[in-house]
């Protein structure tokens, strides 16, 4: 059974290869697997926002949750997204990707609805109490439109079914409440590129990397420096990946990782022969000002 103490480092959330009919590119999803796992990452996340959720059918998402737990084939944990904003189809999803070999479960806030903090609780509470797979929060109020209080997190990591969470609130403030008052069994994770150097320093046990899949060996130098208290090494080389700083090691791995990434289908710029998902990450990772710069939301 996973547990928090596994959570800790690089764990990239990977993009799902796909084929022009919308099914998973399996030997583009293996080869994409294999290259990270030669990278050391600590673990993958497929089936998130990166892994375009909502733009795969039901199948498919079960497909990629068994690939991935295949070739990951117990050395790192799985932690496959869950993303229905409703109770029943979330747990059916989960249900679904324990099947098919994850080890734990990426549980976002439910949205739309706008719910209570009381809400959003008992929605975890529930989900926790009957859930096949530990649970991860997954905090991202700049999509859901819905922030979680540091004190329902606190009281949330309290559940022993709850082992974490994915940050992704750009307050930084509100990040050094909620890490200040978790229990200490509970793993807080940095779900913001640009902030990870910071979020460790301040108490994340790791992060869930966008960019850390086809930038692996540089996001774990990263890590290293940040966990060992060298923030100011860690921001200056983060700053470099920001950018994606051209020069000869980093210039290999970038091809690298778009060599292993898909070729076919939506997932690809048209006639290029690249990944247009690797392309949008590398402008996004780019904008660092921008997305530090974002407001947090008021809670309800």
């Amino acid at each position: 059974m996973l547990s928090a103490q596994q959570l800790r480092g690089v764990l990239p959330a990977i993009p799902t290869p796909v084929n022009p009919d919308d099914t998973i590119n399996t030997d583009a999803a293996r080869a994409l697997m294999r290259y990270l796992l030669t990278r050391g990452v600590d673990g993958v996340v497929p089936l998130g926002g990166t892994g375009e959720y909502g733009a795969l059918s039901r199948a498919e998402r079960i497909r990629m949750a068994e690939i991935t737990a295949k070739e990951a084939a117990g050395k790192i944990p799985v932690i496959a997204g869950v993303l229905d904003p409703g109770y029943h189809d979330a747990m059916q999803a989960g249900k679904d990707f324990a099947t098919a070999g994850a080890d734990g479960l990426l549980l976002l806030t439910p949205y739309y609805t706008n719910p209570t903090q009381g809400g959003i609780r008992d929605y975890f509470m529930r989900y926790a109490d009957e859930s096949p797979l530990p649970i991860l929060i997954y905090e991202i109020p700049y999509r859901t439109r819905i922030a979680i209080a540091p004190e329902v997190l606190h009281e949330l990591s309290k559940h022993e079914r709850i082992i974490g969470m994915k940050a992704c609130n750009t307050d930084m403030w509100h990040f050094l409440r909620t890490v200040a008052g978790v229990d200490e069994s509970f793993a807080v994770l940095s779900g913001e590129d640009t902030l990870f150097p910071l979020h460790v320093a301040a108490g994340a046990r790791g992060g869930i990397v966008v960019t850390a899949t086809f930038l692996p060996t540089a996001w774990r130098k990263i890590y290293e420096l940040a966990s060992q208290g060298k923030t100011q090494a860690s921001l200056a080389d983060s700053a470099d990946e920001h950018g994606v700083r051209r020069d000869q090691s980093r210039s290999d791995e970038v091809r690298d990782g778009f060599d292993r990434c898909p070729r076919a289908g939506h997932a690809c710029a048209a006639g290029s022969g690249r990944p247009r998902v690797v392309g949008e990450l590398a402008s996004r990772a780019g904008k660092t000002a921008r997305l530090v710069r974002t407001r947090p939301l008021k809670l309800r």
